[in-house]
């Protein structure tokens, strides 16, 4: 009972808004108080200084049942454990922030915070130059003051990156922590989820937050959700291995975190859901509809890729013949195609090299269905004569290629791809027309369901045929395997076998290999 009342005429002579200017002087309740009060006062101011939680129970029960019940309307004190994690972190705070940026936040870190603190700095500034109430001298002042920011020691920066990087890092495990617990904050569709963790840097709309908001420079790779010819090349997997794991996991900026941890995969998919809603042309053929490139048959989904294709002859006459390939989309459906052989021979015991027949080509998709898992493309190509007839590179007349291509990707990732087409030469004397059917089977498989390094094996079998008389149709076999390289999985290798399977007289077996850049997806220096 005494302490109680001790509290209360410690609460009457204090000001709880800010500092007391009490004294024994001015006090007239202590003047009046018996000693024994002042005594049991005083002990309790030195109880009171010390901190209740590390005092017996009785001491840390009453001290909340005054501060946190009564005055802050508090129903119920925290765990004792995570008191004790406050009072820790208050004490080595700094010092653990420290080795935390030490370990976590490299240069690169560094400049991004830079940009974000100079972003907001540019921002306020412009506001307060904005104020028409404030004086010539008061803004002068706020000038001054503005520039001394900029004066500041390394050390208050690092000071200010150690709050600034443990700031963020409680604000999101906050907030996304919350997140995960979608029916506690009624985060239910993707679009909810998207505003409350992802509009704050991709904007309300999915173009972007203006810089002077999101307080950092964008990325050359940042996203603008609304244009299709950027977002429909990618898969819906590609996109979840960003969100899960963050953006160093393709290869791309340390700006986008990582959210694996705070929404289940279930709402990552929703919001992914959500974020292809932002393209609203449907005629875009899907990402997930461009299936792994086969060495031989040509594919039918459009690309913005190069291609460097080898084969060399490892049984039979020794050759080796190169490609060069550029292909390039236009457009919402076609594509444009270059090819610059280039051939090496040992003819007679000398060699000999050149380039082929270049070719020029443009393949147009007719029909894609992601629902159904199927596309279906035309391509019209001419062959120019580039190459020597006498040397064999090349066929000494000009030649029309066409083709159909149909591919079709099922659940399980196992897909079927099928190329049937012509070549008609202008001059039939010089060069026979010609019927060829290629088709590739494989099945692509990725760690982590899916999000992981890619790999494809195929085989392909290869039918070509003149078009004369007792011609026969050659048959080859073609077993492959297609694995991703970079982490963006934009630089990927093949390496097979291709093996003749009838009329194999003067028909060497190759080994054959390529490497392809999507130069679409970025750099060739970047995403590894």
């Amino acid at each position: 009972m005494r302490l109680k009342l001790v509290l209360l005429v410690h609460v009457r002579s204090t000001n709880l808004t800010g500092p007391t200017e009490c004294s024994f002087s001015k006090c007239a309740e202590m003047r009046k108080a018996p000693v024994d009060t002042i005594k049991t006062y005083l002990r309790w101011q030195l109880i009171n200084a010390t901190r209740a939680h590390v005092l017996p129970t009785t001491f840390d029960n009453d001290k909340f049942d005054f501060y946190g019940r009564k005055l802050r309307g508090q129903p119920e004190q925290r765990a004792r454990w995570k008191r004790c994690v406050n009072v820790t972190d208050a004490a080595l705070g700094e010092a653990v922030g420290e080795v935390y940026v030490k370990q976590e936040f490299p240069s690169s870190g560094k400049k991004a915070s830079l940009e974000m603190v100079r972003g907001i700095e540019a921002a306020m500034d412009q506001d307060i130059d904005s104020l028409n109430w404030m004086s010539e001298a008061t803004d002068q002042a706020g000038y001054e003051n503005r520039m001394f920011r900029e004066k500041r020691s390394y050390h208050l920066f690092r000071a200010a990156a150690v709050a600034a990087a443990l700031l963020v890092l409680a604000v999101t495990e906050s907030a996304l922590g919350q997140a995960h617990d979608a029916a506690s904050l009624h985060l239910q569709s993707g679009e909810q989820i998207f505003k409350a963790a992802c509009a704050a840097c991709h904007g309300p709309n999915g173009k972007g937050m203006p810089k002077a908001i999101a307080g950092f420079e964008p990325p050359r790779t940042f996203p603008d959700f609304t244009e299709c010819s950027q977002t429909t090349p990618e898969d819906n997997a590609a996109w979840k291995a960003v969100i899960t794991h963050g953006g160093p996991k393709r290869g791309f900026s340390q700006i986008m975190p990582s959210f694996g941890q705070a929404l289940s995969s279930e709402e990552i998919d929703k919001v992914i859901g959500y974020l292809r809603g932002f393209c609203h042309e449907p005629k875009w053929p899907r990402g997930e509809l461009n299936l792994p490139r086969a060495l031989v048959t040509e594919k039918a989904y459009p690309e913005d890729e190069v291609v460097l294709s080898t084969a060399v002859n490892a049984r039979g006459a020794p050759g080796v013949e190169s490609h060069i390939i550029h292909e390039q989309r236009f457009g919402v459906r076609n594509q444009i195609e270059v090819d610059v052989p280039v051939a090496f021979a040992d003819q007679n015991h000398t060699w000999y090299g050149g380039i082929g027949d270049t070719t020029l080509g443009v393949k147009r998709v007719m029909f894609s269905s992601l629902s159904s898992g199927s596309i279906f493309s035309l391509q019209g190509s001419v062959l120019l004569p580039t190459g020597s007839r006498a040397r064999s590179f090349g066929s000494g007349t000009t030649t029309f290629e066409t083709f159909a291509a149909f591919d079709q990707v099922f659940r399980s990732n196992t897909f079927v791809q099928t190329q049937f087409g012509a070549d008609l030469p202008r001059h039939t004397d010089i060069a026979p027309q010609s019927l060829f059917f290629n088709t590739a089977l494989g099945k692509s498989f990725a760690g982590e369901h899916g999000l992981d390094r890619f790999w494809s094996p195929m085989v392909e079998f290869l039918a070509d045929r003149d078009l004369v008389d007792h011609a026969k149709t050659d048959w080859d076999i073609l077993p492959q395997m297609q694995v991703t390289l970079s982490k963006r999985q934009h630089v990927r290798a093949n390496l097979g076998v291709r093996v003749p399977v009838s009329n194999t007289a003067g028909r060497p077996i190759q080994v054959m290999f390529y490497v392809l850049w999507d130069w679409q997806d970025g750099r060739l220096n970047e995403g590894w």
